[in-house]
């Protein structure tokens, strides 16, 4: 789905998958990331140990912010098991558009930390990250269909190819700032995003 090659396919690169995009669903994929006047440090409470919400199999994230933007995202185990986790951290980048907190994952870097190599032309994509009243960190993606609907209209430039039915396949071409533009000005009652979230609770 993200022209990623690994030498382990049913190991690290379904956990860093299942643990970074919110459901795997049909999301649109990004060739230009928003420009660099959009990233704002991670809020104090997003910083710590993370473990997945109702699925609890060992598996946790330490995530820790710069005021830059920079995002690390460090994986461990707190018991051994078949499957291995990456040693290196993840980098990402977190961003504040729309009055909503995003995190910009590059697929490039999401590739290298599975022993692959990301082959496609679109490397970006875009999770909206959200701390709820239980105190719970969930993530969703934008629905692709939005975006998709936008290139078909021409109020944006990109790519629409059909994939396994409901789903399809968006690749963004339009500059950052002109996709974040047109995203920011839709109604909010139109926007859409992938169900269910993907959560987690805190650890520490």
């Amino acid at each position: 789905m993200f022209a990623m090659q690994s030498k382990n396919p049913l190991t690290s690169r379904i956990a860093l998958v299942c643990l970074l995009l919110a459901g795997c669903g049909a999301a649109p994929d990004f060739v230009h990331a928003p420009p660099a006047s959009y990233l704002a440090p991670l809020a104090p409470a997003v910083h710590g140990v993370w473990a997945r919400v109702g699925k609890d199999n060992g598996e946790r994230v330490r995530v820790s912010g710069l005021a830059d933007g920079t995002v690390r995202i460090d994986f461990f185990k707190t018991r051994p098991s078949a499957q291995p986790v990456p040693e290196q951290p993840l980098m990402a980048q977190a961003l504040h558009f729309d009055n909503t907190d995003w995190l910009l994952i590059d697929m490039r870097k999401l590739s290298a930390l599975d022993g692959g190599k990301y082959t496609g032309s679109a490397p970006y994509r875009l999770i909206r990250y959200v701390l709820d009243d239980a105190g719970r960190l969930c993530g969703s993606e934008p629905g692709a269909h939005l975006f998709g609907e936008a290139i078909e209209a021409g109020k944006l430039e990109g790519k629409v190819t059909a994939d396994v039915m409901p789903r399809m396949r968006v690749t963004v071409t339009s500059a950052g700032a002109d996709w974040v533009t047109w995203w920011s000005l839709l109604p909010a009652s139109v926007k859409t995003f992938s169900q269910p979230a993907l959560c987690f609770e805190k650890m520490d």
